[in-house]
């Protein structure tokens, strides 16, 4: 299984295509891509396309509420791209109450000035999921704020949205999300910077 197989760069593709052109037997390759023309159109041509269509946001709602037998929010969906089995574990492994907790955390910061962000330093780096996962989450609070200040949706999925975009302009929830997006870039990239100090600075300038 070959995932965001579009993400490979050229020697990971030669080699991969090498193999294709020589594979062992009874062997399958997967390749799961989100944009097929970005791969080698010689890769494309010694591979069988099978196009998948993403689910809706409420059939994702409706199956993971199936097996776990309670609803489900859009709430949910949103924050996991309506990815169904993404769904299930964060609900699961009780993502929402993380979500939460660090969204209210987060709006008392920005919105309400709040100097001390103890506590949602507390939820990004001793909670049992992933800062660069957290981050992920705030990112997308971000651009639906951005689409509420735009008036391009009425969407409550994330009220919270509503709040930083009557009190932010565009230009800002843009600028702010682009900040966060390349400071989740920069602590992937190099494990021994401070999140604390880098997270702290990118809210203060709010």
């Amino acid at each position: 299984m070959v995932p965001q197989a579009e993400r490979m760069n050229t020697s990971a593709a030669n080699a991969l295509l090498k193999t294709l052109e020589e594979p062992p037997s009874a062997c399958v390759f997967i390749l799961s891509t989100d944009n097929a023309q970005r791969l080698l159109p010689t890769i494309r041509s010694r591979c069988e396309a099978w196009p998948i269509a993403a689910p809706t946001q409420q059939a994702a709602c409706d199956w993971v509420s199936q097996q776990l037998n309670k609803e489900v929010s859009p709430r949910v969906a949103y924050l996991c791209q309506s990815e169904p089995l993404v769904m299930k574990a964060f609900i699961e492994q009780g993502h929402e109450k993380v979500f939460n907790g660090l969204l209210e955390s987060f709006i008392q910061v920005v919105i309400s000035g709040q100097t001390d962000v103890s506590s949602l330093m507390t939820s990004l780096v001793k909670s049992d999921v992933a800062v660069d996962v957290q981050l992920s989450w705030l990112w997308l609070v971000l651009v639906s704020a951005q689409k509420q200040a735009l008036g391009v949706t009425d969407d409550t999925t994330i009220s919270e949205a509503k709040k930083l975009a009557s009190h932010f302009d565009y230009q800002t929830l843009f600028l702010q999300a682009q900040a966060l997006a390349e400071l989740k870039q920069q602590l992937s990239v190099s494990s021994g910077l401070n999140t604390e100090l880098l997270v702290t600075n990118w809210l203060y300038s709010f």
